[in-house]
């Protein structure tokens, strides 16, 4: 099975394996879309708690402490961990680049996929109507749209 096409099955799977072989402590993924569709499948696979959408991070005491919008952004939420593994996702554009990268350690997996509930077979790229138009496609069926619509606002 490959990767390259994303499938939640899949992803959860794999994210799962690799959280179970490396033991982290800590598992930060980035509010992305593909993230806001995973992390709450890994978080109930592996009976974790999960902060999402968190656009500061910092400590109080010993405490790692995540701030979250709520209300559409017109309050802040703070919110930590009590015990055990922390999972939280990180809004984009949110944190500074450190100029100084962190070593780390790349870890290896050979993933074991299995029972996929959906598989991706093709991707069609859907065209819109105005791409069609100006290349000289469904020229009748737009102009027919266009004088039902000019008779309709007459």
């Amino acid at each position: 099975m490959e990767l390259s096409v994303y499938t939640a099955d899949a992803y959860t799977q794999v994210l799962c394996q690799l959280i179970e072989q490396e033991e982290p402590d800590i598992i930060l993924m980035g509010h992305t879309a593909v993230c806001r569709d995973t992390a709450p499948r890994v978080a109930a696979r592996l009976g974790l708690g999960l902060i999402s959408d968190s656009v500061s991070v910092g400590m109080e005491g010993e405490t790692i402490v995540f701030t979250r919008p709520i209300y559409s952004g017109k309050a802040f939420q703070k919110k930590s961990f009590r015990q055990g593994r922390v999972f939280a996702t990180l809004r984009p554009n949110n944190f500074a680049i450190l100029e100084k990268p962190v070593q780390v350690e790349v870890a290896r997996l050979e993933p074991i996929i299995k029972d996929l509930r959906a598989v991706v077979k093709e991707t069609v790229r859907k065209g819109s109507w105005r791409r069609r138009f100006e290349r000289g496609e469904n020229h009748r069926l737009w102009r027919t749209c266009w004088e039902v619509r000019l008779a309709v606002e007459l």
